[in-house]
């Protein structure tokens, strides 16, 4: 009578359960890839928006441009609604090298008097400096950063000296 030997190898069933678990994984990669990259997006336009206030922030110090006064005249005004501007970028200005700065916009979205004189401890301690009897004190300007056609926006609030 004949032995029947087991040969080695794998069963149908075996490679059957081995593709299953398999595409499972696959399955759950997949699901992860689209919350991946809009979280990508989201990093991508929080850091473009970080460096794009800062940058507007520095050009109000620079022109010397009172927060509370800014509108059309001081850059024009795109044709959103609300009342956004569009970052200069043609060649020469100071955002040409900035990728894709076409797709953001922005504006001043709050200017306050916080009521702290030349007189009056700021915040931290901060002592406007004293610039006469016309000194209005500090404000708090918040400058909102959009991404058109999207519904994404960030504010920044700085304290400023008013300009006259």
């Amino acid at each position: 009578m004949k032995t029947l030997r087991r040969t080695r190898g794998l069963t149908m069933m075996e490679v059957l359960f081995a593709i299953f678990v398999m595409l499972i994984g696959l399955v759950g990669v997949l699901a992860a890839l689209p919350t991946g990259i809009s979280s990508a997006q989201w990093v991508i336009f929080q850091d473009a928006s970080i460096n794009l206030s800062a940058s507007k922030f520095s050009e109000i110090r620079r022109d010397r441009i009172n927060p509370s006064a800014i509108d059309g005249s001081y850059e024009p005004l795109n044709g959103s609604s609300g009342g956004w501007h569009d970052f200069a970028h043609g060649p020469g200005d100071t955002y040409e090298n900035f990728d894709d700065i076409a797709q953001y916009e922005w504006k001043v979205d709050e200017t306050r008097s916080t009521g702290i004189g030349s007189a009056a401890g700021g915040p931290n301690g901060y002592m406007a400096p004293a610039k006469g009897a016309a000194q209005a004190g500090l404000m708090q300007v918040t400058l909102a950063i959009h991404r058109k056609g999207t519904s994404r926006s960030f504010r920044f609030t700085q304290f400023m000296l008013p300009y006259e």
